[in-house]
């Protein structure tokens, strides 16, 4: 018994199983993939959370903006039938703790999708280097202030003078 599981273990190790790994732009995709399909998800709870607050403006602005960087999803067709076409009124200091909500909701949705972005830059750094750039420049048009996209460019944030290159800081 002990003898087939290590004739089985290195079977893994032989040159052939390497032979067979998964090419890494196709992995690479993959990742981005989970990382738009991130994106989508998170981007159709917060245009609920704010129909749910009355703010359809703001729901209809980051609509647009995520069909920019996901074109052609499914769900952008259902949360766009979800923002109602009447405007809505609120009372300004209404609309301010409301607004207080959304941004700070929506500060949080475009960290946790550009934060799938990075774990595919930080993989393709090591596996495909030259696909770096483009990756971080996707994560950065999603959350321009994330951090780890940011130490990945090699930037550094001062704050009078925001993200600058290492060697300048």
């Amino acid at each position: 018994m002990r003898a087939a599981a290590l004739l089985a273990a290195l079977a893994l190790l032989s040159p052939s199983a390497s032979a067979q790994a998964p090419d890494p732009a196709a992995l690479l995709e993959t990742r981005l993939a989970e990382a738009d399909a991130t994106l989508v998800k998170e981007v159709t709870g917060l245009i609920e959370f704010a129909v749910k607050q009355g703010l359809f403006a703001e729901a209809r602005v980051e609509l647009a903006w995520a069909k920019e960087l996901v074109a052609g999803a499914d769900a952008w067709q259902d949360a766009e039938g979800k923002i109602p076409t009447s405007p809505a009124h609120t009372e300004i200091a209404v609309w301010h703790a409301k607004g207080k909500a959304w941004l700070d909701k929506r500060d949080k949705t475009h960290e946790k999708a550009a934060g799938k972005v990075h774990d595919a830059a930080t993989w393709a750094k090591g596996a495909l280097p030259a696909e770096l750039d483009r990756i971080v420049d996707l994560g950065l048009r999603i959350d321009p202030g994330h951090k780890g996209l940011r130490k990945l460019r090699g930037q550094t944030e001062v704050p009078p003078f925001g993200w600058v290159d290492d060697k300048d800081a």
